[in-house]
C-alpha cells in the first residue's frame, strides 16, 4: 500500500505570508543564572550569551522552535521594526543644536 503522509503547517504570530523572508531580530531580556541547561544551550545557540545581548536571524521553523522555548527570556521583532525603533531612541537621545544668546 502505498504511504500517505500528512504535513502540518504551524503558523506562530511571528509569521505571516509577508514576513515568511524578513529576518527576526532577537534580544536577551533576562539573565541565565539559575535557568535549567537546555534554556541556557539554546540561548547559546542562538548567540545570546548576556542580557541586552541582539541577534539577527533568519525567520525559519528552527529558529522560531529555539525562540518558543526561551519566549519569556526575550523580546522579539522583525527587523523592519527593530529599525524604526532605534531610529526612534537615536532622534529622541541626538544631540540638539546649541542655543545662541547674543547680548
Amino acid at each position: 500500500k502505498p504511504r500517505v503522509t500528512m504535513t502540518i503547517f504551524f503558523l506562530s504570530p511571528l509569521m505571516s505570508a509577508h514576513t515568511a523572508t524578513q529576518k527576526l531580530v532577537v534580544t536577551l531580556r533576562r539573565g541565565l543564572a539559575g535557568k535549567r541547561n537546555t534554556i541556557k544551550l539554546t540561548c547559546k545557540a542562538l548567540g545570546l550569551t548576556k542580557p541586552r545581548v541582539t541577534r539577527v536571524v533568519p525567520n525559519t521553523s528552527t529558529f522560531r522552535g529555539q525562540i518558543e522555548k526561551i519566549k519569556h527570556l526575550v523580546k522579539v521583532e522583525t527587523e523592519v521594526a527593530f529599525k524604526k525603533r532605534t531610529e526612534r531612541k537615536e532622534k529622541k537621545f541626538s544631540l540638539r543644536p546649541e542655543i545662541v544668546v547674543e547680548h
